[in-house]
């Protein structure tokens, strides 16, 4: 059994799995906080190109406590949608309270067993309980805040990471020496960025863009471009 003074939750990342996991440790009677870096919940459902849709059908994609509306037909609606849906997950459970907004993680710290010991553990704790190796096992958090940048320390007593594949740190090759981008005298931006703008119209229209790499969000932006320019200045 779970002694009720060792209850308190963290949970880092305030998409679709923060919001799940947040939900259901509030259902198990525990005390969740979620730490996010943004300023609002749904991880890379809150910046996203325009064009983005559900990959998976609706029936596919939903929490399991929440059906979509009924205004939503489409079988792969639009981010807007999805960011709607979120947000209604987060109101219907009263999810708010528990999140901590503009709050981003430098670090995470275990105290009560050492790096030796949680090493050769094959369950959590070494002995199969969520809650710590003994009565002094628990996470340390380093917090920072992204609006008044003061640093805080906050001690749980379960860690849950849900930063999931995609969590904001921009894929940038190296390099060498006096032969980067500082040679370039246009405009560069990383998808990250360009999926942050909220004037992507305007910002390249009229304009030639070259797109670097072969992935989904470069045909993406490469369809986006073209939308706004036509083809002819697609490159």
């Amino acid at each position: 059994a779970v002694k009720m003074d060792r209850k308190r939750v963290g949970i880092v990342g305030a998409g679709v799995s923060g919001l799940a996991a947040c939900k259901h440790a509030l259902d198990k009677g525990f005390s969740p906080v979620v730490f996010e870096a943004d300023d609002t919940i749904g991880g890379v459902w809150a910046h996203t190109l325009q064009s983005t849709r559900l990959q998976a059908p609706t029936t596919s994609f939903r929490f399991s406590d929440l059906a979509w509306p009924a205004s939503v037909t489409a079988t792969y609606p639009g981010h807007h949608e999805v960011m709607e849906y979120l947000r209604s997950y987060a109101c219907e459970f009263d999810l708010l309270k528990c999140i901590k907004f503009s709050s981003q993680v430098l670090g995470v710290e275990y105290f009560g067993a050492t790096e030796e010991e949680i090493m050769a553990w094959e369950h959590w704790s070494g002995n199969g309980t969520a809650f710590g190796a003994g009565k002094d096992g628990r996470w340390s958090i380093t917090v920072k805040s992204l609006k008044i940048g003061n640093v805080e320390v906050f001690q749980v007593d379960f860690l849950i990471l849900c930063i999931g594949r995609h969590s904001g740190t921009p894929n940038i090759p190296e390099f060498p020496a006096n032969k980067g981008p500082e040679l370039f005298k246009g405009k560069i931006l990383h998808s990250i960025d360009y999926s942050y703008m909220d004037n992507v119209a305007e910002f390249v229209k009229g304009k030639s863009v070259t797109i670097i790499g072969s992935g989904k969000s470069a045909f993406d932006i490469a369809a986006e471009v073209a939308k706004v320019n036509g083809e002819s200045q697609e490159n």
